[in-house]
């Protein structure tokens, strides 16, 4: 797709949830809706804040966040479970299941424990709960990893049972109960979004190049949920065929608006929209307001810049509230 690789650091989003509410004042809402709410950060701090919250993804690795942290509020790991999880497992056809990432993104041996914790967290008496708190400490675990490996391969200072043990705890200590039926849904955000009820509807929609670019950490998070190493994500592979969607590589910024256009046209129930972009996105301000009003009398647009220590100009980041 043209111009891909001068817009490689679109994938990321800088919006601190903070600011988000902080431009919400003065808007009453006791509930929100985040569709394509990835790790569920924005969803999580207006759980917080005491409000309802309902999200969804496609991903079933994003939805382990959400079911972890969002739509749970009283379960956690046990510590009987976590010495389960922690126990070896010597079956060849679990300890190479990750083998392809050896010596390339992981040391063999951390190959090894994401295979026993991947059949660890499948077995049939770890519940969905569970099996979404486990799977986030997997993550955090990879994730600690990484930061080593893209420089060099070798030891940590932690072992991988010691990790993935501080990680579970950690994730234990994210969990709280807000006292409201917060849920996590899995599924098309189109098919969705009709079916909610809420005050507020808080998107920050996909980029265009859907996950054509996704960030390693999380399409390896993705892979490792699904059990396969060589997952191909939708979309990365060939084109998908129907209208054009968010979430999949669009090829021109007409396409991107359909897209756009299809989603939002499906949230008209939601009293308030608060929908966030940045100018790395195929459409600029413009375009997003112009496209809103076409739902929305009241359009109000707010910008913060954030300095990200990247090469080039820091990313304007826009929010359009609309009512």
């Amino acid at each position: 797709m043209k111009g891909r690789a001068l817009r490689a650091s679109v994938r990321a989003k800088w919006l601190s949830p903070s600011w988000i509410d902080e431009q919400l004042a003065g808007i009453a809402f006791k509930s929100v809706y985040e569709p394509f709410a990835g790790e569920a950060t924005v969803s999580r701090y207006f759980k917080r804040a005491g409000k309802r919250v309902v999200t969804s993804d496609l991903l079933e690795s994003h939805y382990c966040f959400a079911r972890a942290l969002v739509a749970n509020g009283d379960r956690f790991v046990s510590s009987a479970r976590i010495q389960e999880w922690l126990a070896v497992i010597r079956d060849p056809a679990v300890a190479t299941r990750f083998g392809p990432w050896a010596n390339r993104l992981f040391t063999p041996e951390e190959t090894i424990w994401l295979g026993i914790w991947n059949a660890h967290l499948a077995r049939p008496e770890v519940d969905e709960v569970e099996r979404a708190l486990g799977a986030v400490a997997v993550a955090q675990t990879m994730w600690y990893w990484l930061s080593f490996n893209r420089r060099e391969l070798g030891n940590k200072p932690l072992t991988p049972a010691l990790a993935f043990q501080h990680y579970l705890q950690t994730v234990n200590t994210w969990v709280f109960n807000n006292g409201l039926p917060n849920q996590a849904l899995r599924g098309d955000a189109y098919h969705l979004a009709s079916r909610v009820e809420a005050d507020l509807l808080f998107c920050y929609p996909p980029t265009d190049q859907g996950y054509f670019e996704y960030p390693e950490p999380l399409a390896l998070f993705e892979s490792w949920v699904k059990g396969d190493p060589n997952l191909v994500l939708p979309g990365s592979a060939a084109v998908i065929p129907g209208p054009p969607t968010l979430g999949l590589p669009l090829t021109d910024p007409d396409l991107y608006a359909e897209a756009l256009r299809r989603f939002l046209g499906r949230c008209t129930h939601f009293p308030v929209w608060a929908l966030a972009f940045n100018d790395r996105y195929p459409l600029d301000e413009a375009g997003f307001v112009d496209l809103v009003k076409e739902f929305r009398t009241s359009v109000r647009v707010a910008s913060l810049t954030i300095p990200t220590g990247e090469r080039g100009a820091p990313p304007h980041e826009k929010l359009i509230i609309a009512r």
